[in-house]
This record gives C-alpha cells, structure tokens and sequence, in this order.
C-alpha cells in the first residue's frame, strides 16, 4: 500500500516538473500524462487517486491549460473527486462552480482573494499560488519578500510546487539573497522521490 501512496506522489512530482521546465524539458503533454496517472491511481487508504493532482486536473480543464481542453464539467470532476478526500482548495472552487455556473477566479483579484483564504487555512497548494500571485503582482501588489513567505509555506510541507519556485528564488536572488546551495537543496527536494529521480536521470 505504502508503495502505491508513493508511486502516486512521484508521479504527482513528474508532473510538476514536466509543467515547469526543472530538471526536464518543459513538456505540457508529458505533465498531463503523469498527472492523470498521479490523479487515477489507487492512494492507500481510499483508493481514490491523488487528491493533489485531482485538483490540478481539475484547474487545468477550467483554465484550458496545458493542451487540456476548457472544459468545465470536467474540472467539476476533478474537483470533486479531491474534495471527496478533503481537499479545502478544491471544495471551494467546486462550489463557485456549482453556485455561479463559472469559476469565479478567472479575475486575478478574486483569485488571490480565494488563494488567501485558503492558503491561510494551511493548504500548500495555494500557499504556493499565492506566493505567485504576489511575485508577479496578480490581484494582490508585487511584493517578492511576500511571495518567498508563501512558497517556503508550502515547500515546508512538501508541496513541489513551492520547492521549485522557492529554488528558483534562492538561484535568481529574487527577494531573498542568492545561493546557489539552497537552489540545489529545494529543487532537489521537488523531484526527490525514488521514482522521479529514476526517470529524470537524476539531474543535479
């Protein structure tokens, strides 16, 4: 069973970094491939797949992203398929859905204002899109000092998303001095199953 949680969480991590470039060549259908596995597979002890990668299924059908047609039956889906296991994220966007007929974030600023929310909560995925949100100045003002706070959140509760772009941060010294150590340190970290490390050659 143990095996199984951790086959899902590497393809979880492959995925991630199929969608961001790091480590491998950036490949959209790559990610959605490994993050359908990710979404599909048996997790112990539910057998209901990976709530995270149920989610991002779900947020790419509803943005259109990553060759994924917009689709929002599908990502109404996916989504509820991750709130099914508790997903505060996912349970949120599903019920704008289901109460406006459209996802309410495609405004930056409700967008931010919905990552807030439930980041403050202590869910890692929108700990991390809220540190983009205020890296970029996307609904909330630029501020790189706040963008760091929130990707270290979620890097420190494992979620590769926050390990990445804190990496990039310590590599570029955007909003937090340089250093190339700790660069290495938490973009390791993103692809640091097993599994990942296997298929990506692992790349230093």
């Amino acid at each position: 069973m143990a095996e199984l949680q951790a086959e899902s969480e590497a393809q979880f991590r492959l995925a991630i970094l199929y969608a961001e470039g790091n480590g491998v060549r950036q490949d959209c259908a790559e990610s959605v491939k490994w993050l359908r596995k990710s979404a599909e597979a048996p997790a112990p002890p539910l057998a209901l797949g990976h709530a995270e990668a149920q989610f991002l299924l779900g947020h790419w059908y509803q943005r259109g992203w990553q060759l994924l047609p917009q689709d929002d039956a599908e990502a109404a889906n996916w989504y509820r398929k991750a709130a099914d296991q508790g997903h505060d994220l996912a349970q949120e966007c599903l019920d704008q859905l289901n109460e406006l007929g459209q996802f309410l974030p495609d405004d930056e600023l409700d967008a931010a204002k919905l990552y807030r929310k439930v980041a403050d909560q202590g869910n890692a995925f929108a700990q991390a899109n809220l540190g983009w949100a205020q890296e970029h100045g996307e609904g909330v003002p630029q501020d790189q000092v706040e963008a760091i706070k929130w990707y270290r959140k979620a890097a420190d509760q494992g979620n590769p998303l926050g390990q990445l772009r804190l990496g990039r941060a310590y590599f570029e010294g955007c909003g937090i001095p340089q250093d190339y150590v700790q660069a290495h340190v938490w973009i390791s970290l993103a692809g640091s199953e097993p599994c990942c490390s296997k298929r990506l050659g692992n790349p230093g």
